[in-house]
């Protein structure tokens, strides 16, 4: 019976080897049990269930379109510039700053499509990246006019379930944004640009998508800091905020008095500006269009240039952390970590005054406490004026990768 298995299975590799890529029944029924994964069959709506397709995907736009729309009080420039007038800036200087607004050259262009990967969705347009890979010229006059095509400004919303949440509900939807590859290509183009620049104003201790640099050195660094501080008798920790809906949140009146404080030039900004100048979306479920509706905040996703744009704007917070004198944190070989409990109800402030101007949030419910020393009090919980999970085990999801550490090993 065993070699009668194997056998058929070394049948079934041979024929999925053959016939896999073929345009056959096995390629059919591998595709429709894959298409059947990403159907919402229906949503919950107002404690009603919805499953017309129409109303799904118009229930997903009203979703999208809440969560896109600018809530910010804060509008006046003066308060932005002088809220951002306290904060130390490391500024580009003016060299590093020319080669961001020079303009693109062919072999930019080139480089960009040969990078884009084939076989994957295309844009509103329809084009996918084999028809770009025979254009090499598309951009100077719309970078030198600040005037765009109206496609670019265009969006289709994909959404893909996430693992082990109710698939009645939008939240447990990540929506992907499916932009026009001409619009892929320039913003490929201008964030290889900004990689090249970027290491000059962002802080060394900031390693995400920052090309040179890896989180690992963070959770190592973390770790060292446990092992100091395991036998001291004061009660500390590590607190770990992670940021509601990142890039959905990142206000653009906001990013612009950023780029502008790190000096990264008119020209540049300008095209930031023109990429992010009115942009509308629909979502795409089940095969059906919703409504169209405007985009208000927030860097789009999958796009090389958000990550970035996120970094430079998130940057400010660690500044402000830093540059609190009131702030001290874990001294170790005579380099300070900070923060301490003492000034927790200064950092909630510090927090909640940057969210004001920037949009961002906390998300409680992945937000941690780590314990350094397991001897946190209930009283030292209490002081520390944030709402989080307390634990004495590292369980950081770091872009995307999960660490796991108990503090008793160290």
């Amino acid at each position: 019976l065993c070699d009668r298995m194997k056998g058929n299975l070394r049948f079934i590799k041979q024929k999925y080897y053959e016939q896999g890529n073929k345009a056959n029944r096995m390629l059919a029924i591998r595709l429709r049990k894959h298409q059947s994964s990403n159907i919402v069959q229906k949503l919950k709506s107002d404690q009603t269930i919805i499953s017309k397709p129409n109303e799904i995907a118009d229930r997903f736009a009203n979703c999208y379109k809440t969560l896109c729309k600018n809530t910010q009080t804060c509008k006046d420039d003066n308060l932005f510039l002088n809220y951002l007038s306290k904060i130390t800036f490391n500024t580009l200087p003016e060299i590093s700053a020319k080669q961001l607004h020079q303009p693109i050259q062919e072999q930019e262009i080139s480089a960009a499509i040969s990078s884009l990967k084939s076989n994957k969705s295309p844009g509103p347009d329809g084009f996918i990246n084999e028809f770009y890979k025979i254009v090499l010229k598309a951009y100077h006059h719309a970078l030198q006019t600040e005037t765009v095509a109206p496609s670019w400004n265009y969006i289709t919303i994909v959404v893909i379930h996430k693992e082990d949440k109710d698939p009645t509900k939008c939240q447990s939807y990540k929506p992907i944004s499916l932009l026009n590859k001409d619009l892929r290509i320039l913003t490929t183009i201008i964030a290889k640009r900004v990689n090249e620049i970027i290491t000059e104003i962002i802080n060394p201790d900031k390693t995400g998508f920052i090309t040179g640099r890896h989180y690992g050195d963070n959770v190592w660094g973390l770790l060292k800091m446990m092992s100091s501080y395991k036998t001291k008798p004061e009660q500390a920790m590590v607190l770990s905020l992670d940021a509601q809906k990142a890039n959905d949140q990142v206000s653009w009146q906001y990013l612009e008095h950023t780029l502008q404080k790190f000096k990264l030039g008119k020209k540049f900004i300008r095209w930031i500006q023109i990429l992010y100048s009115n942009p509308m979306a629909a979502v795409k479920v089940n095969g059906t269009m919703s409504n169209t509706f405007p985009l208000e905040r927030g860097c789009r996703q999958r796009c090389s240039l958000s990550p970035l744009l996120f970094i430079i704007s998130i940057e400010l917070l660690a500044q402000l952390i830093m540059d609190k004198e009131n702030i001290q944190g874990f001294t170790i070989n005579r380099e300070q970590h900070k923060h301490k409990h003492k000034t927790q109800p200064l950092l909630k402030e510090l927090i909640g005054n940057y969210g004001h101007f920037s949009g961002y949030k906390v998300n409680i419910d992945k937000t941690l406490a780590i314990d350094i020393c397991r001897n946190i009090s209930q009283t030292f919980k209490d002081q520390s004026g944030l709402p989080c999970t307390y634990t004495d085990s590292i369980r950081l999801k770091l872009l995307g990768e999960q660490t796991r550490s108990n503090t008793s090993e160290y």
